[in-house]
């Protein structure tokens, strides 16, 4: 869900850039804005990157704990940041109902609620990493 937000805040973002005109040119020749185009797309990319090496080590019957606590943990970072990114080049209109991106804001923040907060999904993926469980104390088996 986190990458597909982001994927609709860069869209938005995109076919904003190339019909708004501030001091006569399109913005999104604005080195600014491309910047944050640029960004953006790499948070999806890398999101959706992290996603496909879970779901192929689940395919491939691998314990996939620790890879999918890490990709849900930084797909929705990223999205927030990609949002975050698109309203600003929105600028008022980024916080305004009629555009979805405040509502999609507000989405992403709910994908920490069922799945595990990101503290919960760093503990995990460090439990994969060390063997060590932090609320047995123990290692692992």
């Amino acid at each position: 869900m986190a990458v597909g937000l982001a994927q609709r805040a860069l869209d938005a973002a995109r076919s904003y850039a190339g019909m708004r005109k501030q001091f006569g040119s399109y913005i999104g020749g604005f080195q600014l804005v491309q910047n944050d185009l640029a960004e953006m797309e790499t948070c999806i990319l890398s999101s959706r990157l992290l996603c496909y090496n879970a779901l192929a080590a689940i395919d491939r019957g691998e314990r996939a704990n620790g890879l999918s606590a890490m990709a849900k943990r930084y797909a929705v970072d990223a999205c927030d940041r990609a949002l975050a990114l698109a309203m600003r080049l929105h600028g008022a209109m980024g916080l305004s109902r009629e555009l979805g991106l405040e509502q999609m804001a507000r989405d992403i923040r709910t994908l920490t609620i069922p799945d595990g907060a990101p503290g919960i999904l760093t503990l995990i993926q460090g439990r994969e990493l060390t063997g060590f469980d932090t609320f047995r104390g123990r290692g692992s088996d």
